[in-house]
């Protein structure tokens, strides 16, 4: 191998080597921090309102009626679902007008319903339960002039 050969390899090495022990340092400096508290909390459902109307206050036996209820939301500042509208049992209170209650309470049928109604907050809605109350065919004479009160719970959950 001739010298000038030999110097090119030990040249090249040299420089493999100063750039193999040479290099860039970086440091990073770190700190951490912990918050003592955030603070948070539930806020309150708020009792709905409720009012209703049958939409007729006379039947006659097979005949049946909706129940219109108004479903206030106003205090409430978060949406809500309205999951079921159920009749509550009639009570020997419930009914008037007869001298054979429990007959006559036996011949009314009460049905509810479980479709979804959205309420917006702050507001209200009007909801018709079609059929809600059914004066059975059965029902004689002794149920003319009856009158009664039905009574329901509305299920509902915030929907946010």
């Amino acid at each position: 191998m001739n010298r000038s050969k030999l110097r090119g390899i030990v040249a090249g090495l040299s420089i493999a080597i100063v750039v193999g022990v040479t290099g860039i340092a970086l440091a990073a400096f770190t700190q951490q921090a912990t918050v003592e508290k955030v603070m948070g909390g539930t806020d309150t459902f708020k009792q709905l309102t409720l009012t209703g109307v049958a939409g007729d206050t006379t039947l006659f036996p097979n005949q049946k009626t909706s129940v219109t209820l108004t479903i206030d939301n106003k205090a409430n500042d978060v949406a809500i679902a309205v999951t079921e509208i159920s009749p509550m049992l009639l009570a020997d209170e419930d009914i008037t007008g007869v001298t054979d209650v429990a007959y006559c309470k036996s011949m009314l049928k009460l049905t509810g319903t479980k479709t979804i109604y959205p309420v917006d907050p702050n507001a209200s809605l009007k909801v018709v339960v079609a059929n809600a109350i059914e004066l059975s065919t059965d029902a004689d004479n002794r149920c003319q002039g009856m009158k009664f009160g039905t009574k329901w719970t509305v299920t509902a959950k915030t929907a946010a």
